[in-house]
């Protein structure tokens, strides 16, 4: 059940990821507005951002995450972890690296 939004991806070739000081980063964008379900049931947006490596690995996770979005596995509707708020764009379990320094990538 994840709604409309938005997906796009840059290449930054000054900024580096955590590990990877040969290559630059990509950085995703997601983006929801609020609106409604189907059903009629209102939901609050988000804006999300996540960083891969620029290299053959990235861009390939990169392909993935895009075939994941368009076939609207991405993200859901349900209750925030970190802000308890209900009703609201959430992940829906596939990881992503939020912050460009520090923690691990899966590939």
């Amino acid at each position: 059940d994840q709604p409309p939004g938005t997906m796009t991806s840059t290449v930054q070739k000054k900024y580096h990821c955590s590990g990877y000081d040969d290559c630059g980063t990509i950085i995703i964008n997601y983006s929801f507005p609020s609106g409604k379900l189907a059903s009629g049931k209102k939901y609050y947006g988000t804006s999300r951002q996540a960083f891969l490596p620029d290299n053959e690995d990235g861009r390939d996770v990169l392909r993935l995450l895009k075939l994941s979005f368009d076939r609207r596995l991405t993200f859901t509707i349900g209750t925030s972890v970190t802000t308890g708020q209900s009703d609201c764009v959430i992940w829906n379990g596939i990881h992503h690296k939020t912050n460009m320094h520090g923690g691990n990538y899966f590939f």
